[in-house]
């Protein structure tokens, strides 16, 4: 093959891999684009905004965001008891921030039991959301228990390694008695 015959074959290489790299583009935008009319729908539903539901029931107060996590806290002697359903992620990290943060404004509470059976689904903000709660507590001289883990986010809690400091229990029974409640 001569220099021309070499360099029009790379030109064409080099056009095919553009062609190719152009339609991965093109497919991930369109990916990116549906995401994001999805999340358009979601919040016109809302009227713009995440729509937040409080209710109180017994002594337990829960949150319902609208993009999917259940919040129930209560409050047992020293200790705040915290129940997730549905999936913590930067969408409803915020909601159980401030929901746990207002909480822990009460001086008398000493340690939290999280309890994640029913959790789905967990992406790096609420593991932030987690640690920054433990690291309230600690500051308090309290403790963390986290219990009854499904086998998905127990193993991001062993992958990012916060069972070095935070307790896990099997139940919330057991959490409660590890903190001195019955």
């Amino acid at each position: 093959m001569g220099d021309s015959q070499a360099n029009h074959k790379t030109r064409l290489d080099w056009l095919l891999n553009c062609q190719h790299d152009r339609e991965k583009n093109r497919v991930a935008t369109n990916v990116t684009f549906g995401c994001s009319i999805f999340l358009f729908f979601c919040r016109l539903a809302g009227n713009g905004t995440i729509r937040t539901e409080k209710r109180e029931n017994y002594g337990m107060k829960e949150s319902v965001s609208a993009m999917s996590l259940r919040i129930a806290t209560e409050t047992k002697q020293d200790v705040l008891v915290v129940r997730l359903q549905g999936e913590l992620d930067h969408h409803t990290a915020e909601e159980l921030r401030s929901t746990v943060d207002g909480i822990l404004r009460n001086p008398h509470i000493r340690h939290i039991v999280l309890s994640l059976a029913d959790l789905a689904f967990m992406d790096s903000s609420g593991i932030g959301v987690i640690l920054g709660r433990y690291k309230q507590i600690s500051a308090r001289s309290g403790e963390m228990v986290v219990c009854s883990i499904n086998p998905t986010i127990y193993r991001i809690f062993e992958m990012s390694g916060l069972f070095k400091v935070i307790k896990f229990r099997e139940s919330e029974a057991e959490a409660l008695h590890v903190l001195g409640v019955a």
